[in-house]
């Protein structure tokens, strides 16, 4: 059963993302910056070593705003709407699951505790296919500016509700 993340996971969040260098942000890697967003994770299994994590944004929530539009490149209409909404919505703004069966755990518990999902991801992303298998319904696509790869990616927003 996932639950959110506890300080002390941090150095095991920052493991999980090791040999993931192309495909994550690099925030994942620094501890003082996992730190700062450690309460917005939510993790599995609830004992023992974490085989997975998603970091969380949530609305009307300064920090998670900031996080979705400056540091995940979040278009800004996106991220205001995300924090105006009436509902207890979840947007999950970073995937750490290396292969281990944990996205679709945790996917499925937020779920249980949440009105709707969000993601805004590449239409390339190797996690688009999980997403769309849980049942994230997918606006058209945008060409958006990525600073990680220094260059462009069509991305689209996917809400669950």
């Amino acid at each position: 059963m996932p639950r959110e993340a506890r300080i002390t996971d941090v150095p095991q969040i920052i493991n999980l993302a090791e040999g993931y260098e192309s495909r994550l942000m690099p925030y994942i890697y620094q501890d003082w910056t996992v730190v700062k967003y450690f309460d917005a994770f939510w993790v599995t299994p609830s004992e023992g070593p974490i085989q997975g994590a998603i970091h969380c944004c949530y609305p009307n929530n300064d920090r998670d705003a900031e996080f979705l539009h400056d540091v995940k490149g979040v278009p800004l209409e996106i991220v205001k709407e995300f924090q105006n909404i009436a509902s207890n919505g979840i947007f999950l703004s970073h995937i750490i699951c290396p292969g281990k069966g944990t996205f679709g755990q945790i996917v499925r518990h937020l779920k249980t505790v949440s009105d709707c999902l969000y993601c805004y991801l590449s239409i390339k992303s190797p996690a688009f296919e999980s997403y769309k298998r849980h049942g994230f319904k997918f606006s058209s696509s945008k060409k958006i500016w990525n600073p990680y790869k220094n260059g462009y990616s069509e991305c689209s927003l996917g809400i669950w509700l």
